[in-house]
């Protein structure tokens, strides 16, 4: 027969097992319907969840600003005066990739009447950045791509910032030797009628165009030459003639005020003289 003490121990050692079972009943964590919860506490999963994942609206933010689909006329679906770097982004989703050199000439709509000419009052010399996009088409065809932004205004002079500029002018160019350019027209007059209504149409000894424009004032024109060798197709934003006038008079206010540091700092140079 086992000793008294023995039973004694066993009865004392059921106990301390039982209550230390009991205890870590107590600190598991249950969900509402009493089934027990993930080792790790809710507070501390949320924490964890929270520096690992990244915020929805910042991964949208992080592919580039939503495109305009709301029936105006937009180039591609790019948002009138948005920033370069902000426009970029939809054109690289396209597939669109920038040409290396770019140009502060910028233009306006009468700028793309001829291929590679242009006269001084249909652009800005200095006002803003001029880019080529490769890699682009438009309505089932491979185009060579273009876009103007303007320089930002401030204290009515220019501020110089590829980045910052604003997208205001976009346009593609049909040049293929061995187009069909009269059918090309053709088919992108119908499309176009079909989508912002009947165009206004005018012809002269050089060319031909059909316009159209929406509530906003944005406008989009088609053109072909008289000898249908090449056919342009460019969308504009409203009031951009005027914003493009207020460009070009900062480009002046900014080159005299140059002129006139300039002339400040050698106020006492006579070299050479």
């Amino acid at each position: 027969m086992k000793s008294k003490a023995w039973r004694i121990g066993l009865i004392a050692f059921t106990a301390a097992v039982v209550l230390a079972m009991a205890g870590c009943q107590s600190n598991v964590q249950t969900d509402g319907d009493g089934e027990p919860s993930p080792n790790v506490s809710t507070s501390s999963t949320e924490e964890k969840n929270a520096e690992t994942t990244p915020d929805k609206a910042t991964v949208e933010n992080d592919e580039g600003i939503k495109r305009v689909e709301d029936g105006s006329i937009v180039f591609r679906g790019i948002p009138w005066y948005c920033t370069r770097t902000e426009a970029e982004k939809i054109v690289a989703q396209d597939g669109g990739k920038a040409g290396s050199s770019l140009s502060e000439d910028i233009y306006r709509m009468t700028a793309t009447n001829y291929p590679n000419v242009t006269m001084g009052s249909d652009r800005v010399d200095g006002g803003g950045v001029r880019v080529y996009y490769s890699g682009l088409s438009v309505a089932g065809y491979s185009v060579n791509a273009y876009a103007c932004y303007m320089y930002p205004i401030e204290d009515n002079k220019i501020r110089a910032s590829k980045e910052d500029s604003l997208f205001y002018f976009g346009w593609y160019s049909f040049e293929d030797e061995f187009g069909d350019h009269a059918s090309i027209y053709e088919d992108l007059l119908a499309k176009l009628n079909g989508m912002y209504g009947e165009g206004t149409s005018s012809e002269s000894e050089y060319f031909a165009t059909t316009n159209w424009a929406d509530e906003g004032g944005n406008q989009v024109r088609l053109l072909i030459d008289a000898d249908k060798s090449y056919v342009t197709l460019g969308y504009m934003a409203s009031e951009a003639d005027e914003k493009l006038d207020e460009v070009k008079a900062a480009v002046n206010n900014t080159a005299a005020a140059e002129e006139q540091d300039l002339r400040s700092e050698n106020t006492s140079n006579t070299s050479g003289l």
